[in-house]
């Protein structure tokens, strides 16, 4: 049976951190770093095959940690990222950071990974096209919605993600988090994005 494994193959994976205004503020932020924590605990980050940053996003976005200073102090770099509750959430800016600061350190041939968190997701002219600049660059989209508080429409998230999953609570993102590392670890995904039928469907 397949198990997942990081340990061999090079991946660069991007956390997408919605910071806006939550229920129970404080809390839900904490909820999710803790989720983004537990997924690294379960990638081998430590042994170099796997590389994380984090970009933090409200009504704009920054890179709260990049690829090339991750070290054995991670997870105290993610526990210190702070929430800063703006009502706006823009995706699409944090998605363009993404493109254009998260990777830009990338290893050469690299598998590229982008795991969004967040309970606003809304469509829009400006996501699309953060979503395919990143998809014509080869890089993966998983989206983890926390569903419940309207601010997520189901059509927009299987549309834009090459992954999607849904939660109805903060509490409840850690839930998720095997699934998240499977998708991350099994390789099988990215041969099934470059293959002749995935690239036919893309032209």
């Amino acid at each position: 049976m397949w198990s997942a494994d990081c340990s061999f193959v090079k991946k660069e994976v991007v956390f997408v951190v919605d910071s806006s205004q939550k229920p129970s503020e404080d809390r839900s932020w904490l909820d999710v770093l803790s989720f983004v924590e537990a997924v690294v605990n379960k990638l081998s980050v430590t042994m170099g095959a796997v590389r994380v940053a984090v970009v933090r996003y409200s009504d704009t976005a920054e890179l709260s940690i990049a690829l090339n200073h991750i070290d054995h102090h991670v997870h105290e770099q993610i526990s210190n990222i702070s929430y800063d509750g703006e009502k706006r959430s823009d995706l699409a800016r944090a998605l363009a950071v993404t493109g254009s600061q998260a990777f830009a350190g990338a290893r050469s041939g690299a598998r590229r990974v982008v795991v969004v968190v967040t309970g606003h997701l809304l469509a829009s002219s400006h996501l699309s096209s953060a979503v395919d600049d990143l998809t014509s660059a080869d890089i993966e989209l998983i989206v983890i919605a926390v569903s419940g508080y309207g601010g997520v429409e189901v059509d927009t998230l299987t549309k834009i993600s090459s992954e999607s999953s849904r939660v109805d609570g903060y509490d409840k993102l850690n839930d998720k988090t095997d699934e998240v590392v499977q998708y991350i670890c099994d390789d099988r995904h990215r041969m099934e994005l470059q293959s002749p039928a995935a690239r036919g469907k893309s032209s």
